[in-house]
């Protein structure tokens, strides 16, 4: 089954977290109903981005909505209060006016872009007033608007991103716009029909089909359900956004079902999948609500947290700005 894990860190770009760079100018952060100058609250600003950006994530892809928030309301909810923890971090970049520019901006996209992260408008990326080598929690605390982490570990490092032909170990260690490409450095993606190679990485709605050693492969768009698929390129060539997987039995591209708590879940039929709705684990063969803070949890066996909370030392916490 295609680890579609990546796919989904794309999506929380829209929280005003922070995989992506992020956020703008006061060195402390405004309480929720301090406005700019133009009269926007923090409050507003997060509500908006969340009504606006879960009625866009639903229409370009409902089957992905289903297992990531399950109802609107569920959306609504976590989004906005992802997006208030993030701005409201000591030294962090957004306003409210930034904040409406970039979700005014993303909601303009095409769904393609929307979903993967392309072309977001210059105001999704604000930055802080924090140097090079200090710790940082979001990427908008940084003047460089870049807060590497490393181990899932809550706090990171402003750090520079690379430019062209510097090294990184992800895309996001690269400048907007270039790619990490499989030798270590950043290079501009190719596009579609394009060739590819370790040093040629393709747009992040493509993947490098037939490359070989000394042979570059084509720039390629990944196929839906029931399309043919090499189970050894660990699922790139079936698309996530069509709610596709690899299955390596039949070599076709399988398709995702979602389940509510409750339902059974998992392998359930050949060349299907049914993943639990709303962070909703699948414990034994069925769905089993996602846990508050303050319960043990366990993503290793499908015991998880609630969306706004995260698993640490086995128990569910609410967000911090405390570095771990």
């Amino acid at each position: 089954m295609r680890n579609f894990v990546s796919a989904m860190a794309l999506l929380m770009f829209a929280c005003a977290t922070a995989t992506a760079p992020t956020e703008a100018p006061d060195a402390a952060p405004a309480p929720p109903g301090a406005k700019d100058a133009g009269g926007s609250t923090f409050a507003q600003s997060c509500q908006n981005n969340a009504s606006t950006y879960c009625k866009q994530y639903e229409s370009c892809f409902a089957a992905g909505f289903a297992y990531s928030y399950g109802t609107a309301q569920n959306c609504i909810q976590w989004i906005r209060e992802s997006c208030m923890f993030s701005v409201l971090a000591p030294g962090g970049g957004w306003t409210p006016a930034t904040l409406d520019t970039c979700v005014a901006g993303r909601s303009a996209l095409a769904c393609s872009d929307f979903l993967r992260g392309n072309n977001y408008p210059s105001a999704c990326y604000p930055t802080g007033p924090t140097q090079d080598g200090q710790t940082c929690i979001f990427g908008h605390q940084c003047a460089s608007g870049y807060c590497k982490k490393a181990n899932d570990k809550n706090c990171g490092t402003c750090v520079p991103r690379a430019i062209k032909n510097a090294s990184c170990n992800t895309t996001a260690d690269c400048v907007v716009g270039l790619a990490c490409a499989k030798n270590g450095t950043c290079q501009p993606p190719v596009f579609a029909k394009e060739a590819c190679d370790d040093a040629r990485p393709c747009q992040n709605n493509l993947y490098c089909k037939g490359q070989q050693p000394n042979m570059p492969g084509i720039c390629t768009a990944p196929g839906g359900p029931n399309d043919a698929c090499d189970p050894t390129l660990n699922g790139v060539d079936c698309d996530y956004f069509q709610f596709a997987w690899c299955v390596a039995s039949s070599k076709q591209c399988g398709s995702y079902l979602t389940a509510d708590d409750g339902q059974p879940c998992g392998n359930l039929a050949p060349g299907q999948y049914t993943l639990c709705k709303a962070k909703s684990g699948c414990v034994n063969g069925n769905c089993v609500a996602a846990n508050d803070v303050g319960s043990t949890c366990d993503p290793s066996i499908g015991i998880n947290c609630k969306r706004t909370s995260q698993c640490t030392m086995k128990k569910c916490v609410a967000p911090s700005y405390a570095c771990d």
